[in-house]
């Protein structure tokens, strides 16, 4: 499932826009409930399918919603806390540099580092990213 959700206004640093995150991951059930897990791994060897699927879902929302700021900044687990390591913003950013020239024609990026908003630099790693349509 991919979620877009929009932030809380006191959390936005953007003008113009609305602040959503993007998440996407799991539906697990128990015991007739069903909940978003974020944090799943299902590691049974479809990423690039989830990942194209995350894309297409995130450019028609895009096209649709156009003063909508998207913001990606992956899931880090206790593991992941420990070794400041966040696979899935690493998995976003690989997407974006590697698609650079056709993504940054349609659509505008920044990058946040170290609490620090700044035009998108392919190759630089980020904690987050955030997108707009241009």
């Amino acid at each position: 499932m991919v979620r877009i959700s929009k932030i809380p206004d006191s959390e936005q640093n953007i003008p113009d826009g609305i602040l959503y995150n993007v998440a996407f991951g799991d539906i697990l059930e128990s015991n007739g409930v069903f909940a978003f897990d974020d944090s799943a791994r299902s590691n049974n060897g479809d990423m690039r399918k989830v990942l194209a699927t995350v894309v297409r879902i995130v450019e028609k929302y895009m096209v649709k919603n156009k003063n909508a700021v998207l913001s990606f900044s992956g899931y880090t687990d206790k593991s992941g806390l420990e070794s400041s390591s966040n696979q899935r913003i690493r998995l976003y950013q690989k997407i974006i540099d590697s698609n650079w020239d056709a993504l940054s024609f349609r659509f505008q990026f920044w990058g946040i580092v170290e609490g620090c908003q700044e035009e998108y630099i392919p190759m630089k790693p980020y904690s987050r990213i955030l997108l707009r349509h241009k």
